[in-house]
Order: C-alpha cells, then sequence, then structure tokens
C-alpha cells in the first residue's frame, strides 16, 4: 500500500495518516483503553500519598469497603447498647447496609467504564474484519 501511494504522489506524511494510521487505529483504541482502564483503577498512589481519608480517591474507598466487609472487627464500631434481640436486629440491619453500599460503590465505580466501552467496541470489530479479510 506504501509504494501504491508513492507512485499516486503521496508523501511520508499523507501515507501515514492515510494508510499506516487507519490500518492501525484498532490496536491504538485498544491500547488506550487498557491504559485507560489501568488508571482508572489504580489506588495504589493514593494510598502511598494521601494520608487525609476526606481525598481518597473512590478506588481507594472501594478497596477500604471491600477489606472492611472482609473482616468486620477491622471495621469497627458497636452498635451500643440495648437489649439482645434488639442488638441482633440492628447488627443484621447493619450487615445488609453494608453490603448494599458495597455494592452501589462499586457499581458508581465502573460505571464510566460500561458508558465508554459501547462507543470503542467498533475498533475492536474492524481489527478483526481487518485481520481477517484477504484482499
Amino acid at each position: 500500500l506504501g509504494e501504491a501511494a508513492k507512485v499516486d504522489g503521496a508523501s511520508d506524511l499523507q501515507t501515514f495518516l492515510r494508510i499506516a494510521l487507519p490500518l492501525s487505529l484498532p490496536i491504538i483504541v485498544t491500547l488506550g483503553l487498557f491504559h485507560g482502564v489501568g488508571l482508572w483503577n489504580e489506588y495504589f498512589k493514593a494510598l502511598i500519598y494521601l494520608s487525609d481519608r476526606d481525598k481518597f480517591p473512590l478506588q481507594l474507598v472501594l478497596r477500604e469497603l471491600l477489606i472492611v466487609s472482609q473482616d468486620p472487627s477491622a471495621g469497627g464500631g458497636g452498635t451500643g447498647s440495648g437489649g439482645a434481640g434488639g442488638d441482633a436486629g440492628s447488627i443484621v440491619e447493619q450487615v445488609r447496609l453494608a453490603a448494599l453500599i458495597k455494592y452501589a460503590v462499586m457499581i458508581v465505580a465502573s460505571l464510566p467504564l460500561l458508558i465508554i466501552y459501547p462507543f470503542l467496541q467498533r475498533f475492536f470489530t474492524q481489527g478483526v474484519l481487518i485481520g481477517s479479510v484477504k484482499g
């Protein structure tokens, strides 16, 4: 294709912009999506640099919620005084509410990627078609 473009009088820049770039667009979009997902899911830098819990990003909050849900004693916080029946019902309600909050944060954390993916999916299918069609 490059030689055909040269015969037609295309410069190197035109060859790159009109031939090489459109052919490599699916892999560029794929790598961009992987990089974006990696940046979106990163929590380690915030874990190192931030000590104020009010400034934690969503991923670090989600990480803490998941750790606390694995080990309820790490979360702390008693239910206070009261009868045994009231405490048991209160604890069950707190566990249920904690699970709902955990799942809601998971959905909110993955929502931007779920919104972006359908727009980028066409590049994945184009890449498969370009690789499979022989001309």
